[in-house]
């Protein structure tokens, strides 16, 4: 390291892609160091996917993102501009022309050394090499061999690492260059990148995965490489960064020891073993490794953190690592709410708090959330010019009305009377009035176009771990603690059957106003007698009081837009396996 004086002089490194997986990791650890600051290239600054690294301990103070796109050489040139040296992590920039932008502006930027991350995807598809002896860096991808089989991803990644090598010969650019295995590892970011959805696919059921033998490496460890690879003198050519060779299927015997309570993946399908890599050279350098079962843990660990316990099953559903980005965001935050709002066409507002019990300050609990969320979102909305808000309320906004004729089923007519909830106190009856009520101002107010959803109590079964508060209503029955119930009327709605309201209120050109969301209703006597004959061994309530209150609620409105909803078996069914299959019931 440069001194100057006697004291360690600070460099300055840039970092392509720096959001990414890989690199958001490089970053952390440069920033760690103290003596690093950092040029990170980004497509955008401001998104909020890259909040993490704004977040990171000396981002402040000595981290600098840029605008920047692998194709567009003035915008990376204008990143390179004044660093020292360069690590080209950009993993998913299209390969051959991003890097040589790269590269070329690290020449005219006279640069000292650039380490670029490359794969052992550029080694591995080598039909010469000996059989049964472990590749080493000696050992590159065939071209031809990954064209004849369309294999474009080692193809790119081949191609890119040989042109950058050409470069650095043409021009005494000093290269090096890093190809770890399949990168796992706990997440920084906030989305998932393709290498974690292998493990995050054997935590899910009906993925298909397949059983082979594959490489892995600690994302921390491939950070430390690349640093060693930077600070070491003497360091040339590329360098193998493999730490470890599992079956997959001994890694789903080891998340299930761990977490028993989670699904699993249930199809396999048995495919020829990845090849063997030997990171000797890295080694020689004095790179260490972490050992595989705390890399699986703090992987799933990751998934599981900072709202992941309750969010992670969002990363594995098809199609979100693709078209899936989440934001943090509170309601009562009307930034964080605009940021996730902007640039979209149509908003589903879900979010609304359910009390587990009494509210010790619902105005601050509750209300508020309701209300002045909902506001929030909707102005939001109005801002962005979104074309259509469907909005979910609840039957508790219909039913709480003591002037709606006796017996007849309720409508989208009637609405809760508001000084009679503040009378009960039934907090969450107000919240949900008030806020369907100032939705339907702010609409004629501003012309939003705005649709309600008001849904009965939903079951069904669970996608997140935690059990929401509907959830426990049909779990109350299966405690065995209590010997008489009410027989009352339950008017219930499978979770499936309201997603499906909503996707239908949002794309029917003429639905408007609000739609019960119900189906047929059900005595507590008759679901607990299907529960028993679908599960006999559990412990129910073995007496019934009838109740006069026998609520019914007509959602004809809905049914008119063609919504459809399933047997009330059916849902009992699968709300019941899926609390097995989380451990919720033994």
């Amino acid at each position: 390291m440069a001194t100057e004086g006697g004291a360690v002089r600070t460099k300055t490194v840039c970092v392509t892609g720096a959001g990414g997986f890989v690199a958001s990791w490089l970053v952390k650890l440069l920033l760690s160091r103290g003596r690093y600051t950092v040029h990170g290239t980004v497509r955008d600054p401001g998104d909020a996917k890259n909040a993490h690294l704004a977040a990171l301990d000396g981002a402040a103070e000595r981290l600098r993102l840029f605008k920047a796109d692998l194709l567009d050489y003035g915008s990376m040139a204008a990143a390179i501009a004044g660093c020292d040296d360069v690590f080209h992590v950009d993993l998913l920039a299209p390969a051959v022309t991003g890097t040589m932008n790269v590269l070329k502006a690290c020449s005219e930027a006279k640069v000292g050394r650039v380490v670029m991350v490359s794969s052992v995807s550029a080694v591995m598809v080598n039909p010469a090499w000996p059989e049964g002896k472990a590749m080493d860096e000696d050992c590159w991808s065939d071209v031809e061999e990954c064209r004849a089989t369309e294999n474009w991803y080692t193809l790119g990644k081949t191609i890119a690492e040989i042109e950058a090598f050409d470069h650095a010969k043409r021009s005494g650019l000093d290269l090096v260059t890093l190809c770890p295995s399949l990168v796992i590892g706990p997440l920084l970011q906030s989305t998932v990148n393709a290498s974690s959805t292998v493990i995050l696919g054997c935590l899910k059921v009906d993925c298909e995965v397949k059983i082979k033998l594959r490489n892995f490496v600690d994302v921390r460890d491939v950070a430390d490489a690349l640093l060693l690879l930077y600070e070491t003198p003497g360091v040339s050519g590329r360098y193998i960064c493999n730490s470890h060779a599992r079956k997959m299927s001994h890694i789903i015997d080891l998340l299930k020891s761990w977490y028993p309570g989670c699904k699993f993946a249930d199809k396999f399908v048995q495919v020829s073993d990845e090849p063997t890599f030997d990171s000797g050279k890295l080694e020689k350098l004095g790179w260490k490794i972490k050992p595989f079962e705390e890399t699986l843990r703090d992987s799933v660990e990751s998934y599981r953190a900072e709202g992941d316990a309750k969010n992670a099953h969002l990363k594995v559903l098809e199609g979100a690592g693709e078209r899936l980005q989440l934001f943090k965001a509170d309601l009562l935050d009307y930034g964080s709410v605009a940021s996730a709002v902007s640039g979209c066409e149509g908003v589903f507002h879900v979010a609304s708090p359910v009390p587990s019990g009494r509210s010790l300050n619902p105005e601050v609990e509750v209300i508020a959330p309701a209300v002045t969320g909902t506001l929030n979102v909707l102005k939001a909305c109005y801002e962005a010019k979104v074309k259509r808000v469907v909005m979910v309320s609840s039957i508790a906004a219909v039913f709480n009305n003591p002037n709606w004729p006796k017996n007849k089923a309720f409508t989208e007519d009637s609405w809760s009377d508001e000084e009679l909830c503040r009378k009960n106190q039934d907090w969450y009856y107000l919240s949900k009035t008030l806020a369907e009520h100032e939705a339907s101002a702010y609409a004629a107010k501003t012309g939003l176009d705005i649709v309600t959803i008001c849904p009965s109590l939903v079951i069904g079964p669970l996608m997140q771990p935690t059990v929401n508060s509907s959830s426990k209503v049909l779990l109350n029955y299966f405690k065995g603690d209590r010997d008489t119930v009410e027989n009352r009327l339950r008017n219930v709605v499978d979770v499936r059957d309201v997603a499906n309201a909503l996707l239908l209120a949002y794309e029917n050109p003429g639905a408007s106003g609000r739609y019960i969301c119900s189906s047929a209703p059900i005595k507590v006597s008759d679901m607990i007698n299907i529960l028993k004959a679908l599960y006999p061994t559990y412990t129910y309530p073995k007496n019934f009081v009838d109740v006069e209150e026998n609520i019914t609620y007509s959602s004809e409105k809905l049914q008119k837009l063609g919504w459809i909803f399933r047997p009330i078996e059916e849902t009992l069914r699968d709300s019941v396996e899926s609390y097995k299959a989380f451990g919720i019931l033994n």
